[in-house]
């Protein structure tokens, strides 16, 4: 131990002696923990350096990824703005009438949907384009497909001046106050982005505004109705874009040839633009979308003049044609009864002529200009042709189909309406009820380029013949043609027919109306079948998909309330149901006959047992079948509901009417009725008794009965 004085305190203290060798320790733990002390500060000095390093790295590659942010956004902004410009500038071309080069113009291939512009009258963008779907906005020129104008209309409306008292000054002071009521309307027009073509304006109505008050409204000059709503003005304009999806549909590949030798191309479901929007006649317009539901055959080419004989025997038209030209000079009603023949030949197919949406789809074959190729390598037309010639000769379209446009005029099953587009319906649509047209397609060797386009529609009348028309035929897909045999076997169920021997009868009445005289003798050469009942709502469901009846009390009630044209539909889809039989109305002269059914007095026999009529029927439809029949088995021929017959009217055609199977004036107004039925007194229900009706008429006292061949 060792006894030392402290530097720091004064005093002395006693510590133990080291050695040297305590020393050396000591002085090399010391060097140790300096060493130590220094490696763990150069650790933190190259730690703080490598934060340091990657705080400055970090900060780098942030301002660099700044930079290309800001470069890319730069090149984005410059791209919307060059698009931007290069926009207005097409929209300016299409303001013009010029349209938009076609390599820029919109591709319906491309998968991206068609998109419109929406400008104001000076051509800058209108704010309602930010209240529609963006999926509707074109943004670029190449999605652009319309160009839409839209100006706001204040209409001025009416006006009521009210008087108002008012005493700023202390003295009582009178004067009148107008208040005008507003309604606010869009005026929209539409262009085709790619021609520049207006396609037309419409006006969309805003709200009508409320009534005037009866007392001065405060601080209000005017009223004013709502504004067009931004759903209600997307729904109008997706109208006009729908038209613009890709065409779907095509042949299945089934192909076959019937044993006359017509050979036919199964069509699968698709849909397509049909009618033209840019160019083309009124009645081509507008362009909207349908879709074709079930599969059908159509003939590869049209029905040759050898075709036509093989099934009728004869030829309508001599020339010196062979047997592989165009069967032309027939009217509708000829290819009537050759499709007739032909399904008596060939039964279970149901062959007709197609409908006109089914004519343009099949021509367009997924295209979508005016023609589905180079006109005259497709067609024979006034240019390139001094008469018809050879079917298939010229290069089909993209489904195989020959002679679509040109060589003759095709007709079509549908009747001829030129506004008919504007309200089709766009699934299957079959043409209106009613017309006096019917309708033809494609254009022949005699007409101009204009004529010969997929849109264009010609019409003719039913009976009349042209070196020009002819046709080809349809065939139903097996399975279609299967449900409606089924169909019409659970229908035909319970339509019972009677057969009608040939025979001859005193037809008409001396103590009827004049138009009932003179009596004369009539010959029925032909034996026919007529059903027994009055055509019932069961059946009427069944085939035609509602029921139109007032007095819906039940399947056995007569349907009423059809017109003679509402009549000719449900034939025509039952005799689709069931081809080869010829289900129609019968000719006055049958119904009577039939109805006589070898009595000669007014009735078959005593009015209340076998009518229903005023007296009885409690104004209303009654089952049919309920009252007694006559001698042949037919039930209701008097009374229940009127009975359209296949003729037209005429009030004096009894003067001079064929004696044999007369079959009424040749054209005329009205369609005749007979029979009477339960809201009409005693004298209308007779045997003789006639009257004729608009073939557009409906009252729920008339009905109809079916015969067939």
């Amino acid at each position: 131990m060792k006894r030392i004085v402290c530097p720091f305190c004064g005093g002395e203290h006693i510590v133990k002696a080291n050695s040297g060798k305590g020393r050396r320790e000591r002085r090399a733990t010391a060097r140790r923990q300096g060493m130590r002390a220094l490696g763990i500060l150069a650790g933190l000095v190259a730690v703080m350096g490598l934060i340091a390093y990657g705080q400055e790295r970090s900060r780098q590659k942030t301002a660099q990824q700044e930079q290309a942010r800001q470069k890319a956004a730069q090149q984005e902004q410059a791209r919307q703005e060059a698009a931007r410009q290069e926009l207005q500038e097409a929209i300016a071309a299409v303001l013009k009438g010029q349209g938009v080069p076609l390599a820029a113009a919109y591709d319906k291939d491309r998968p991206e949907p068609p998109r419109l512009v929406l400008i104001t009258r000076s051509g800058e963008p209108h704010e309602r384009a930010s209240s529609l779907p963006p999926e509707l906005i074109a943004n670029t020129v190449s999605e652009m497909v319309l160009v839409v104008m839209v100006e706001d209309k204040e209409v001025r409306l009416d006006t009521q001046k009210y008087r108002r008292q008012d005493t700023p000054s202390g003295s009582s002071e009178t004067y009148d106050t107008v208040v005008t009521r507003y309604r606010h309307d869009l005026w929209i027009e539409v262009r085709v982005a790619q021609t520049g073509v207006l396609l037309g304006g419409f006006t969309m109505e805003g709200e009508t505004p409320e009534r005037f008050p009866l007392t001065l409204p405060d601080f209000q000059s005017g009223i004013s109705g709502s504004r067009v709503g931004s759903a209600e003005f997307a729904e109008a304009l997706r109208g006009y874009l729908e038209v613009y999806r890709i065409n779907t549909g095509g042949p299945t590949g089934r192909r076959e040839t019937n044993p006359i030798g017509m050979t036919f191309l199964e069509l699968g479901p698709g849909s397509f633009a049909m009618g033209s929007y840019s160019g083309g006649y009124n009645n081509e317009r507008l362009a909207h979308r349908v879709t074709i539901s079930q599969p059908f055959y159509l003939q590869t080419t049209e029905v040759t003049q050898g075709q036509w004989r093989a099934v009728m025997g004869d030829y309508p038209m001599r020339f010196d044609d062979s047997d592989d030209y165009p069967v032309r000079n027939v009217s509708w009603d000829d290819v009537q009864k050759f499709l007739q023949k032909l399904n008596a030949l060939n039964p279970g197919k149901n062959y007709r002529l197609p409908t006109e949406a089914e004519w343009e789809y099949a021509c367009r074959a997924g295209t979508t200009g005016e023609r589905y190729g180079e006109l005259d390598a497709i067609a024979w037309h006034e240019g390139n042709s001094d008469g018809t010639h050879q079917v298939g000769q010229k290069q089909p379209n993209a489904w195989g189909l020959y002679d679509m446009l040109g060589n003759v005029w095709e007709w079509c099953a549908d009747w001829y309406d030129g506004d008919y587009y504007a309200n089709s319906p766009a699934t299957d649509p079959q043409g209106p009820s009613s017309g006096q047209d019917r309708v033809l397609r494609g254009g022949s060797q005699f007409d101009s380029v204009g004529f010969v386009r997929s849109a264009y529609r010609h019409r003719d009348l039913p009976n009349n013949r042209s070196r020009i028309n002819g046709f080809r035929c349809v065939r139903d897909n097996d399975n279609v043609q299967a449900a409606r045999q089924e169909q019409a076997r659970f229908v035909l169920a319970g339509m019972r027919f009677v057969r009608i021997s040939a025979g001859s009868f005193q037809m008409g009445s001396d103590r009827g109306s004049y138009v009932e005289k003179p009596v004369h003798r009539v010959t029925i050469s032909q034996p026919l079948y007529l059903q027994t009942t009055e055509v019932t709502q069961g059946q009427w469901q069944a085939v035609m998909g509602d029921n139109p009846s007032k007095f819906k009390n039940g399947d056995d009630y007569p349907v009423e309330n059809v017109s003679w044209d509402d009549v000719q539909d449900f034939l025509k889809r039952l005799n689709q149901m069931d081809p080869g039989k010829n289900y129609r109305l019968p000719t006055e002269a049958e119904w009577e006959y039939a109805c006589r059914a070898g009595t000669s007095d007014e009735r078959y026999g005593e009015l209340d047992a076998i009518a229903w009529y005023e007296d009885n029927s409690d104004d209303q439809t009654h089952p049919v079948g309920k009252k007694q029949p006559n001698a042949w088995g037919l039930y209701d021929m008097l009374g229940n509901v009127w009975e359209w017959c296949a003729d037209w009217y005429g009030e004096n055609y009894y003067a001079n009417l064929p004696v044999t199977d007369p079959q009424g004036p040749l054209s005329g107004q009205d369609r005749v009725l007979r029979g009477g039925s339960w809201f009409i007194n005693n004298y209308y229900v007779r045997c003789a008794n006639r009257v004729g009706k608009f073939t557009d008429f409906r009252h729920h006292n008339v009905g109809f009965r079916c015969a067939r061949d």
